[in-house]
């Protein structure tokens, strides 16, 4: 039997594309409507041109036996629609804004006259009347104005309606992956969709997979009731977060945040402990540029080829106030009559639970019967009964001698620091307070390429993602731990402009464990 490799090379390829696209979220808008004569009749054959400010890029319709046109995919950003058809004038709304997932209806009367008068409109918020799903568009100027502790732009998910965080606002870190998602919409449970440009963007347990650095999120919408077929498969909201994609005009920011000791006050345990500020360092830094393609003498990218690139560190050292319980002077020489904190009776109990920790002897246990009965460390008759047995003065209840004691155990005990707070339970627990030094390190890259060719109505996004992640926690007690994180629907139509999206995500993680 003869196969051939090309067909199933094909085969292949369509199975794993026809999967991406399948998992995508749309995130690019559309804009629909009627064209009226000034009766009110319907005007077909009229031709209807809508044009991205930003980019010059142009997509050509026209309107068929219904008057009706349809611009089914148009990126985020500023547009102006043209309608010209021969006996009317030019109409034209400008400064029509296209949103994440917008679905706009803008229905346009033609005024009787010559094609050479152009009647302009300059367009308020169109009424999205193409789309039953309600939602909360967070636009660029509230990312750029608004604070964002870590430069999280998902921080900003709680300012719609219905939207209650959940999460810990300690930390809202790029890599603190499951509290930006934290959050609940119209009380249902904290499993929301999170998309970028449309692609899924998950970590594990419905966490955000990837954070773009805030000044390279152009806006994104918060979808709170989802009844689109394209969405709902969680039973939360839809956050779908739209990346700038360039422009003719090249743009550009850099920034650095730093938080120092110096600027840093004593956090509420510490002070309540008796203990010094902690260390404390904090450097985020990054830049985000994009714009036109231009190789000069080679090639001119304007209205065709588009780019944007950004960069992301962060160090961070910040502490994270924790209670432990350690031995005391007395247990490292085998005295646990601290563990007696009723010594009238050896036996009492609150609420059916013994008050006082007595210990027996592990090699003392005899047969009786079908149990084992092992003795106490020098306790007097009667321990571990109901009667009332009170400590007699000089006894040697729960005194371990020194010969019993395991080397090893001895040697591990050595890095047991001693009781620096006077703890509970007779300064038995919680007698230990540290500043956990939480150490992350973060950096990320995001390269996003648009290529465009007006003569065919088209253009194409590569968005590349990298994150590299570096989290080291560090704790003197218990042992060292860590934590850290670890395409698209496309409609044909004649003469349009489609964008697809293919996203790589990779995460390389060096000197730490991670998870996600």
């Amino acid at each position: 039997m003869r196969i051939n490799v090309h067909h199933v090379s094909r085969a292949v390829l369509l199975m794993l594309l026809t999967g991406v696209f399948a998992m995508a979220q749309e995130f690019r808008g559309s804009i629909t409507g009627k064209v009226t004569d000034p009766n009110g009749a319907i005007v077909p054959g009229a031709t209807v041109t809508v044009k991205n400010v930003g980019t010059n890029l142009e997509a050509t319709t026209s309107t068929n036996d219904n008057g009706s046109y349809d611009f089914p995919v148009l990126l985020p950003g500023t547009y102006k629609l043209v309608v010209t058809k021969e006996g009317f004038k030019v109409e034209v709304r400008d400064k029509i804004e296209i949103r994440v997932a917008d679905k706009l209806t803008i229905d346009v009367q033609l005024q009787t006259g010559s094609v050479a008068e152009t009647v302009t409109v300059v367009s308020n918020q169109a009424l999205e009347t193409g789309s039953v799903t309600t939602g909360t568009v967070i636009e660029r100027k509230q990312i750029a104005e608004l604070p964002l502790s870590e430069g999280t732009a998902y921080q900003l998910a709680t300012l719609a309606p219905g939207v209650v965080y959940t999460g810990n606002p300690m930390f809202t870190a790029p890599i603190s992956n499951g509290n930006l998602a934290a959050f609940r919409v119209n009380g249902a449970p904290p499993q929301n969709q999170i998309t970028l440009d449309g692609s899924p963007n998950y970590a594990f347990d419905f966490a955000v997979g990837f954070s773009p650095p805030a000044d390279a999120v152009q806006e994104f919408k918060v979808q709170t009731n989802v009844f689109d077929a394209q969405q709902g498969y969680s039973a939360g909201g839809t956050v779908n977060v739209a990346v700038k994609s360039g422009t003719n005009d090249p743009h550009g920011s850099i920034y650095y945040f730093n938080r120092a000791l110096s600027r840093t006050a004593n956090n509420f345990f510490s002070n309540r402990s008796g203990q010094a500020r902690p260390i404390r360092t904090y450097h985020r830094f990054g830049g985000v540029i994009n714009g036109p393609v231009e190789i000069p003498k080679i090639y001119n990218g304007r209205d065709k080829t588009f780019f944007l690139f950004s960069y992301e560190r962060l160090l961070d050292n910040t502490a994270e106030p924790q209670l432990f319980s350690v031995p005391t002077a007395k247990m490292r020489n085998g005295d646990f009559t601290e563990l007696i904190t009723n010594p009238a009776n050896l036996n009492a109990t609150l609420n059916g639970v013994p008050v006082n920790t007595i210990i027996y002897n592990p090699f003392s246990g005899v047969q009786s019967g079908s149990n084992v009965v092992r003795s106490t460390f020098g306790c007097p008759a009667g321990t571990g009964g109901t009667g009332v047995v009170p400590l007699p003065a000089g006894s040697s209840c729960n005194q371990i001698s020194p010969t019993l004691f395991n080397p090893v155990a001895l040697a591990l005990l050595k890095y047991y620091p001693l009781p620096n707070i006077a703890g509970t339970a007779n300064g038995t627990q919680n007698n230990y307070f540290s500043n956990v030094i939480r150490h992350e390190k973060y950096r990320a890259w995001l390269t996003r390429i648009k290529l465009a060719s007006a003569s065919r109505s088209s253009a194409s996004t590569i968005t590349a993602l990298i994150q590299r992640i570096d989290t080291i926690g560090r704790r003197i007690i218990p042992a060292a731990t860590s934590t850290a994180l670890r395409s698209r629907k496309d409609s044909k139509t004649a003469r349009m402009m489609v964008a697809t999206s293919i996203t790589r995500t990779c995460s390389l993680r060096t000197r730490c464990s991670t998870s996600a």
